[in-house]
């Protein structure tokens, strides 16, 4: 294979107060005064290649930046020829995967996605071809990357990007049979910078007190894990667990108040210097898959503000699923098609090296331990069935 690739719980803070090292990100948000501004390009390749992207950086004149969104939005166009130059017939499984990279000194680490689908399994007799001319095989697929640590991205120059996508056939054969492949890409991309923005004047709010961290971690198929810190809090304070399923209308799905659960919590309370840490675990309704969207409204004396919305997103049934991700020392997958023979699992890093590999016997659920100390970052998880009729790629984070 070709790689190019709810009970809420207030964390006893006592330990967070000495000599704790903060995750800050820009996070002070507006109340009903949220705007937007975007930048796009359209990019238009042969499957693969590298772009120099450029757009206008944000002016802190223009009002007080919250986040900025990078997006690639992808369509492909694909087509193939595949002839069996072997001496007996043959059966091959044929993948199309699609990496879409960008990356950005305003960036704090690459963003690195890759998506694969299963195009057929062909039959050839010796000397015959298959000839697909071109096919979708992406419409509109989105790259997105969020950003809350807005500093790179103010003044009155450029954001430069580095857009590099790969577009890649894996093939499987019996008996490793002999084949000729020829394949044609044409792909089409929307590359875009938005910018969320608190304008200025209208009667926006900022709280005293800002979020240090939010996040959004899927813990098991249906159960979101949203963790979060605050410090400086102010009498008062209340946070409301937001959930949404189009990220523009929210419903409330839980509250807690400030320093309200917590025996632990030593000087850690409202009104104090040190940093309070929150978890809240969200059940998912019924037939919870798609994407889903969480912020945080946090409320006191001086008002309401909103945080960044974080995505968490339900694979399809038919795929793998990988949980929790981000990661610390394990990760579960569940397979969500049949029953399997069991399987060849790898770890690979960002650039496609295998440091651990396994085979599990297991149909449908397995558990992959971490084997060595894994340093934070992008790796992604490969996994085969033993009789060569499925395969999977996914992306996963390690904390």
């Amino acid at each position: 294979m070709k790689v190019h690739d709810p009970s809420f719980r207030k964390k006893a803070s006592l330990a967070l107060c000495v000599g704790m090292i903060l995750h800050v990100a820009s996070f002070a948000q507006c109340a009903g005064n949220m705007a937007t501004r975007s930048y796009d390009t359209l990019l238009m390749g042969i499957g693969y290649g590298t772009f120099q992207v450029r757009f206008p950086k944000w002016n802190p004149d223009s009002g007080l930046l919250a986040a900025a969104v990078i997006k690639a939005r992808v369509s492909v166009q694909y087509g193939f020829t595949l002839t069996n130059v072997n001496v007996g017939s043959t059966i091959y499984t044929l993948w199309v995967g699609r990496e879409d990279q960008f990356s950005s000194p305003s960036m704090s680490g690459d963003y690195d996605n890759i998506t694969e689908q299963k195009i057929g399994v062909f039959t050839l007799d010796p000397g015959s071809s298959i000839i697909k001319t071109p096919f979708t095989f992406l419409d509109n697929y989105v790259n997105t990357d969020s950003i809350t640590g807005t500093a790179p991205f103010l003044g009155t120059d450029s954001a430069n990007f580095v857009y590099s996508p790969v577009t890649y056939t894996t093939l499987h054969t019996n008996n490793n049979s002999s084949y000729s492949y020829a394949s044609a890409a044409r792909d089409t991309v929307h590359f875009s910078l938005t910018y969320l923005y608190c304008k200025g004047g209208g009667g926006g709010s900022v709280l005293a007190t800002n979020l240090t961290r939010f996040e959004a971690i899927l813990q098991d198929p249906v159960t979101v894990h949203l963790d979060w810190s605050a410090e400086n809090e102010v009498g008062g304070r209340q946070y409301a667990v937001q959930r949404s399923q189009d990220g523009q209308h929210f419903t409330t799905v839980g509250l807690l108040p400030a320093g309200g659960v917590s025996s632990g919590a030593g000087t850690c309370g409202p009104g104090s210097s040190g940093t309070a840490d929150y978890t809240y675990d969200d059940k998912l309704p019924a037939g919870p898959v798609g994407k889903w969207y969480y912020r945080l409204q946090l409320t006191d004396d001086n008002g309401s503000v909103y945080s960044v919305i974080k995505e968490v997103t339900i694979a399809e049934k038919g795929g793998l699923s990988i949980y929790p991700n981000p990661a610390v020392d394990f990760v579960d997958l569940v397979f969500d098609e049949g029953s399997g023979t069991g399987w060849q699992v790898e770890i690979l890093t960002a650039d496609g090296r295998r440091i651990q590999s396994g085979n599990y016997t297991q149909p449908n659920n397995l558990h992959i331990a971490f084997l060595h100390i894994l340093p934070a970052g992008v790796y992604f998880i490969r996994a085969m069935e033993w009789q060569g009729q499925r395969s999977y790629i996914k992306r996963i984070i390690k904390r």
